[in-house]
């Protein structure tokens, strides 16, 4: 008996997750979700400058929330309003995301970077930096963004 329990155990302590190896099933899997939220993360920057409510629409999940830096939140129907918003139309110039990192787990994925946003009011050029948190779930076999979090950033590049 003792020895039946020590070979079992000898097992789980060399298999490959134990040794914090993944399997490649499961690596490759990462890897895809991975490519699959940063090309939507890549979309949802696309739709901000395109003014592409639509895409807004099926980009975020109906309980999605933004939070402010100034700790005001928003939903997903007043995303979508910012974006149709006359005075947005005319000034958001230029989006880009630097430093973009994912990471998965499970049904839910975190994807964090700083967004660079040039912006025209009354005439005038406005460079922002922002750092950003968003959050995406898989529903209805869909990955959707859930919450997303900007917080001010430095000067930068």
């Amino acid at each position: 008996m003792i020895r039946a329990l020590t070979i079992a155990l000898l097992i789980i302590a060399v298999s490959p997750p134990a040794l914090g190896q993944i399997p490649g099933a499961t690596a490759r899997r990462r890897r895809s979700v991975e490519s699959e939220v940063r090309k939507l993360d890549r979309e949802w920057g696309e739709a901000i400058l395109r003014r592409d409510a639509a895409k807004l629409d099926r980009l975020l999940a109906d309980d999605y929330t933004r939070t402010e830096p100034s700790g005001e939140t928003i939903d997903k129907a007043q995303e979508i309003a910012e974006t149709k918003a006359p005075a947005l139309v005319s000034a958001v110039e230029f989006l880009r995301t630097e430093d973009v990192e994912v990471k998965v787990s499970g049904e839910q994925a975190t994807v964090t970077g700083i967004v660079v946003v040039s912006v025209r009011f009354d005439g005038q050029g406005i460079r922002e930096r922002y750092g950003y948190t968003r959050t995406f779930a898989k529903r209805d076999r869909r990955w959707r963004i859930v919450a997303a979090r900007l917080t001010r950033a430095g000067a930068g590049r």
